[in-house]
């Protein structure tokens, strides 16, 4: 598959920058899923270096992911948008008067939320700027195009462009129509502007020392080696049973991990996967496979840092383990391995490339889910091996 030539990632506005006066404080509205919020670190990053250390940089977003941001200065204040049905007017109206009383210059909607761009124009935020998608093109005075092929439609593309155009309509970052690559997460360019363009889409981040502790009590605890010979394994079922690589294959891919190469082995565990997880543990009748359930997203980048692999389907703890620099397996099925391609992620993909690939379904509509029960243990821990070599276990 092609990692897809990119086209600038924005037009200009209407009024140059130049007669307009200086931008001090901004709001961000984050995109509302965890592997979203990772991909846009990229364009957190940006923000901050353009309008520098002094303009006030407030991000909404989901409270239950703030500590991702721990250990990053790209926000002054994080402010948590209420979701809860019951809670949904209080929230709002309790949004706009924060607001208001901010006096935010300019407000950017990663997310695609309507009630987002309604409260920053109630609030009356003078500019508005994102995708005029769901029918929120009246609440947004600048609307960033999006590309569309031949037929009109809209062009699936990787979300790292998607986010990044919205930064390139600040004038943030440079054009980056050079760049080209053979594969998606192919690094190989002779261009140099390319290269520059790979560290613009980078993602990061950082970590607090108290979670770098935490994260080391914890493999005490656990009594998992903390020499870096880890491999973590993660597969959610969160999206929908289509995405989950079957348990039995996780079984069997510790077991090879743990006899052939002389790794522990951490299973993730995601929120409504605590008994899978168990189970695939016991199953393994190996005592160098351990599961975690990590509630605290700052405890949980510091883990993954002590990681020599990460092995796992499309989900958002992946692209927290991109993020903290360490390499990934990603077995993709009914996603569309396009969606997260990076040039600047240590990721390899693994995928069947099935004729229904990137259905994007919760449920596979043919019932089988071949893309992933196809995908065999012994084809993955065959990449497993070519990373981390035919480590024997130490004695």
């Amino acid at each position: 598959m092609k990692f897809p030539e990119a086209d600038r990632f924005g037009s200009f506005p209407l009024i140059p920058y130049r007669f307009m006066p200086p931008i001090s404080k901004i709001l961000v509205f984050l995109p509302d899923l965890l592997g979203d919020v990772v991909i846009g670190t990229p364009v957190y990053r940006a923000i901050r270096e353009h309008f520098g250390p002094k303009a006030r940089v407030v991000g909404v977003m989901r409270q239950h992911l703030f500590g991702l941001f721990g250990g990053s200065d790209w926000f002054d204040e994080l402010w948590p948008f209420r979701s809860i049905r019951n809670e949904e007017r209080l929230g709002m109206i309790e949004m706009m008067r924060r607001i208001r009383a901010g006096r935010f210059e300019l407000a950017l909607m990663m997310s695609d939320s309507i009630r987002a761009a309604l409260a920053c124009k109630f609030a009356g935020v003078p500019r508005r700027i994102g995708y005029g998608r769901y029918g929120r093109d009246w609440a947004l005075n600048e609307i960033v195009p999006q590309p569309k092929d031949g037929s009109g439609r809209l062009r699936t593309e990787p979300l790292v462009h998607y986010y990044l155009r919205l930064a390139g309509h600040l004038s943030t970052l440079p054009g980056f129509g050079d760049l080209r690559a053979s594969r998606i997460g192919s690094h190989a360019t002779s261009s140099k502007s390319a290269r520059s363009l790979r560290s613009f889409m980078k993602l990061e981040l950082g970590t607090l020392p108290e979670d770098e502790e935490d994260a080391d009590e914890l493999l005490k605890r656990w009594g998992i080696r903390n020499d870096r010979r880890i491999v973590f394994l993660h597969s959610s079922g969160f999206f929908g049973t289509s995405r989950r690589w079957p348990e039995a294959y996780l079984a069997v891919l510790s077991q090879m991990i743990v006899d052939r190469l002389g790794h522990d082995v951490v299973i993730l565990n995601a929120p409504g996967d605590e008994d899978v997880v168990e189970r695939i543990v016991d199953s393994t009748h190996r005592d160098r496979v351990f599961s975690i359930y990590l509630r605290n997203y700052g405890v949980a980048k510091a883990l993954l840092k002590r990681g020599r692999l990460m092995v796992s389907t499309d989900s958002g703890l992946a692209r927290v383990a991109q993020a903290v620099g360490l390499p990934i397996i990603c077995l993709y099925g009914p996603s569309d391995p396009l969606r997260g391609a990076n040039p600047a992620a240590r990721e390899e993909i693994l995928s069947l490339e099935c004729d229904c690939q990137g259905c994007e379904q919760r449920h596979c509509p043919k019932g089988h889910t071949a893309c992933m029960n196809d995908l065999f243990p012994e084809r993955v821990f065959y990449q497993v091996e070519k990373r981390l070599g035919d480590k024997r276990k130490a004695a």
